[in-house]
């Protein structure tokens, strides 16, 4: 009996030190400003207060302009046009309270600057050394470039989507969590995202190359012309659609899962691959080498109407088709490649699958 009252007192002495310890580690936090719009935000839903205060300036360009924009989180547009360099910035700043949401805006304090022929607009992170409180902090950037000016334009996020459009010169953008929108551009292009969908639509990069690449999106390519051009994706579908990449880089799509789709393109060489996804490639010249692969998937492959080439088609689990003149047929031993000759042979075109069936077929010919 004696112990049973013994274990009864530690239990509840112990229930008064961790409420004791609780109690503590509440009044540091709020002291701390932790439960600032605890209401709203990650833990409540939407804010209920947000307060913006947008402001711009312009700048006279003349000659050659670079750009620089690197911040935290928002949003970056960016486009050429009108006759000076102007920058218009939005912060926002988000809480439960109109106060709270005050303090937050306040915090933002973006740095523009104009000078020597480079214009930057830089906000990075919240100067509060204390613990990130519940709130929300954002900035929305607005840049337009004028027209005639060649620019070379770098925009770095880590949580924001970012979009350009009808810039000359060469771009460069990359942010951790957004989707990227590029859009009448003239030069090179490298586009990268940790986390978003990548669409480029017509870019003529000249005798520049063209990059992109996403962890985890789809890439979207249409009306792209340039020396090379290179997709990439760790996880999601890459698709080209009048894609010319005439130059020595050749054209390259290549996901690890997800399906890759290119129509009416051209390249020297072309590659497309996937580990499991169906790969579709429609031709609209054959100049070079064609690889089409992929591990879990169907590959297609449709030539130019009027097209020779010398193919190679193999799978382990599937069937395998092609428009052959001559070869060794298209019944198949286990993995063992059919190889043939289409009209009166010409470049290499190779379609592999582990799993799935791989077809070769001639634009405008009886299937």
């Amino acid at each position: 009996m004696r112990l049973r009252t013994i274990g009864i007192i530690v239990v509840i002495l112990a229930l008064l030190a961790t409420m004791v310890a609780l109690g503590i580690a509440g009044a540091m936090a709020s002291r701390d400003g932790w439960f600032d719009g605890m209401s709203s935000g990650p833990f409540g839903g939407r804010y209920n207060s947000s307060i913006s205060k947008p402001f711009d300036r312009s700048f006279d360009v003349r000659g050659p302009l670079t750009v620089n924009i690197s911040i935290d989180e928002g949003s970056v547009r960016v486009v050429g046009g009108g006759a000076t360099a102007t920058v218009v910035v939005t912060p926002t700043g988000s809480a439960g309270s109109d106060a709270a949401a005050r303090a937050a805006l306040e915090s933002i304090q973006p740095e523009i600057q104009y000078g020597g022929g480079v214009l930057s607009v830089i906000w990075h992170g919240d100067p509060d050394p204390r613990p990130r409180r519940f709130d929300g902090r954002t900035l929305d950037v607005f840049v337009q470039i004028p027209v005639a000016v060649s620019t070379t334009l770098s925009v770095e996020t880590r949580a924001a989507g970012i979009a350009v459009a009808g810039v000359q010169g060469s771009v460069k953008v990359a942010t951790a969590f957004g989707d990227l929108d590029l859009e009448a551009l003239s030069g090179a292009v490298q586009a990268s995202t940790s986390s978003g969908d990548i669409r480029a639509e017509d870019v003529r990069a000249g005798a520049n190359a063209v990059f992109l690449r996403t962890e985890f999106g789809d890439v979207r390519l249409s009306a792209v012309r340039a020396a090379s051009v290179r997709a990439e994706s760790s996880s999601g579908d890459i698709v080209f659609a009048r894609v010319d990449a005439g130059g020595a880089g050749g054209l390259t799509a290549r996901t690890n899962f997800g399906d890759v789709r290119l129509s009416n393109a051209f390249g020297n060489p072309i590659t497309a691959s996937s580990d499991s996804g169906d790969v579709d490639v429609e031709l609209d010249r054959l100049l070079g080498p064609v690889t089409a692969t992929t591990k879990f998937g169907d590959v297609g492959v449709m030539l130019p109407a009027g097209a020779g080439a010398d193919a190679s088609l193999v799978t382990r689990f599937g069937s395998v088709s092609g428009p052959f003149v001559s070869g060794t047929g298209e019944v198949p031993e286990f993995g063992k490649p059919v190889t043939g000759q289409v009209g009166a042979g010409g470049p290499r075109v190779t379609l592999s699958t582990d799993s799935g069936d791989a077809r070769l077929t001639v634009a405008g010919a009886a299937r």
